[in-house]
């Protein structure tokens, strides 16, 4: 295998230095090298990234929720502070569902939302700000609003069927009279959490809060559940995670018409998961995937517009800014709604991102070669990724995924999923 290696994966992982990878980038551990281990990201490498905020959307939800939870969320907060938007929404999906009477997480497919999870991440978000925390639980699913909050405590409205006055010898009472609260964990330092949570709430929004608080006491609670566990499956399913009963389901025998079936439309969408690029340019910046671009749009979007005037100017700089709109001191106003300067914008942001995350996986790759060069005994698919990484990085990091998604299928089809 190895007289065939060419020099196209030193030239890139030549290209890290310039990259800021100075550190190194990945946690060490026994199986680090391994082209398919559980490896984990080291978090202060990720912390010392500029483009961290960017890089927190990007990467693999599950490499992301791993490395924080193996560094530490109380060690990781300068991570936790960009984990926001969809990529929390896709984090906590790993994190804070559980099983009744199971005091095991069950990874995202738990059957309801945990109290004590969900408490756990106000503690932390508490630890940048408590508006931080507030902020933070209306980027969630309505339905996953409702589990939670009804899960830590009941909720009453003033006046349904007891006033304030019945209300208040066993409900504390929200700053506008209109809502009593009862904590339902055992931990009693849960309710000074809470109490301040909610109080944020109000501080930041009357009407959001009262809005939270509203769904989360009319509307029915199993529904709600059900509804936040379908977008959770669905979220998981595009990450190659399936429930125990749709990974036994997708693993039933087939007929041989269906086994042709699957294979001839596999065989027709197989040229459609690359880029026309040739094999010399599969790496260029050029070729971003487009899930990847939308995420960086999308968080782009809800960034305070002073912070991304500023980083727009940091990032294009004075020539193109000149080139675009004619002033190389524009007002903020005015590139937040010039399509072509945020096309631009984001543009960069996601082939810099990307190249990172090649990167990253060509540093994987390096360990890997250098274990395969060490050693006389060596698994055949840790020879065959390498190989394929030697000429196509991006190819050989899809068919990594799509072995996954095998493993992942089996496991959970086998009840081994968290072993």
């Amino acid at each position: 295998l190895w007289p065939t290696v060419g020099n196209r994966m030193e030239r890139e992982l030549n290209a890290i230095e310039s990259l800021g990878f100075k550190t190194q980038a990945w946690k060490a551990d026994n199986d680090a090298a391994q082209a398919v281990s559980m490896a984990t990201l080291e978090i202060n490498w990720l912390i010392a990234q500029r483009e961290l905020p960017y890089l927190v959307q990007s990467l693999p939800t599950h490499l992301l929720y791993r490395s924080i939870m193996n560094h530490g969320v109380e060690d990781s907060l300068e991570v936790i502070e960009w984990v926001r938007g969809d990529a929390l929404v896709r984090v906590l999906d790993y994190d804070l569902w559980m099983t009744p009477h199971s005091k095991e997480q069950s990874f995202g497919f738990g059957d309801y939302p945990s109290a004590e999870r969900f408490i756990q991440w106000i503690k932390w978000w508490n630890e940048i700000s408590p508006e931080f925390a507030a902020q933070r639980i209306v980027e969630l699913d309505e339905g996953l609003i409702v589990g939670c909050m009804t899960a830590a405590c009941e909720i009453i409205p003033v006046g349904l069927n007891r006033n304030q006055e019945e209300l208040s010898d066993e409900y504390w009472i929200t700053p506008d009279n209109r809502f009593g609260l009862k904590m339902k964990t055992s931990d009693d330092s849960d309710f000074d959490v809470f109490h301040q949570f909610v109080h944020s709430l109000y501080k930041q929004d009357v009407r959001l809060a009262q809005s939270v608080l509203a769904h989360s006491a009319m509307l029915v609670r199993e529904e709600s559940i059900e509804e936040a566990r379908r977008w959770r499956d669905g979220r998981l399913e595009e990450q190659g995670f399936l429930s125990p009963d749709e990974a036994r389901d997708l693993l039933k025998p087939k007929s041989n018409k269906q086994l042709v079936d699957m294979i001839r439309v596999a065989v027709s969408t197989e040229p459609k998961r690359y880029s026309t690029a040739t094999s010399g340019e599969s790496n260029d910046l050029a070729t971003v995937p487009s899930e990847l671009h939308e995420r960086i749009f999308e968080y782009v979007q809800k960034i305070d517009s002073d912070e991304l005037a500023q980083e727009i100017e940091q990032q294009l700089g004075t020539s193109e800014l000149v080139r675009l709109v004619g002033t190389s001191a524009p007002h903020p106003e005015i590139l937040l709604q010039d399509e072509d300067v945020m096309d631009l914008f984001v543009d960069k942001l996601a082939k810099r991102t990307h190249q990172i995350l090649l990167n990253l996986e060509a540093q994987k790759v390096r360990a890997l070669k250098q274990r395969l060069q060490q050693s006389d005994s060596s698994l055949l698919i840790d020879q065959t990724i390498a190989w394929l990484s030697e000429n196509n990085l991006e190819r050989a990091m899809d068919y990594k995924a799509r072995i996954a998604r095998c493993i992942n299928t089996l496991a959970t089809a086998m009840g081994v999923m968290n072993e």
